[in-house]
This record gives structure tokens, C-alpha cells and sequence, in this order.
């Protein structure tokens, strides 16, 4: 799975005419926890939480498959 929230973000800021949106700014004006976020953004999370999605959904006007792909992983044999 792969997120697509930092090119969204930017998206947003271009909208917004705003130079950037950060992940902090985001946990604030979402009430979201940081690390959270965070740990999302840097695709460390094992599980999604639904009101994570739901939230960034909501605060960026997107639905979950432009938060979210599907990327294969290659198999070792």
C-alpha cells in the first residue's frame, strides 16, 4: 500500500496559494494525532485507522482511492 498524502498536501497548498502544508498543520487543524500522521506519511503503518482516513478524506477533499494505492511488492524466490 501506498500513500499519497505529501502530493495531495501540495496539492491543497497550491489551491490554497499557500507555499506548504505540513503534516503538524495538519494534526492541528484536524485535532489527528501527530505521530499518527506522521507515521502514515512515512508509510510506516501496519494498519490504517478508519478515522485517520476518514479525517484526511474530509481535509483534503479526496476520496480514499487518490489517498491510497496499491503497489505490488516484489516476491522472493
Amino acid at each position: 500500500m501506498r500513500n499519497n498524502v505529501i502530493e495531495l498536501l501540495a496539492r491543497k497548498a497550491r489551491k490554497l496559494d499557500r507555499k506548504r502544508i505540513t503534516v503538524r498543520q495538519v494534526a492541528i487543524e484536524t485535532g489527528m494525532s501527530y505521530y499518527t500522521l506522521s507515521a502514515l506519511v512515512d508509510n510506516k503503518l501496519k494498519e490504517y485507522p478508519r478515522a485517520v482516513l476518514t479525517g484526511l478524506c474530509d481535509y483534503l477533499e479526496c476520496n480514499i482511492g487518490d489517498l491510497l494505492s496499491y503497489e505490488e511488492v516484489p516476491s522472493v524466490d
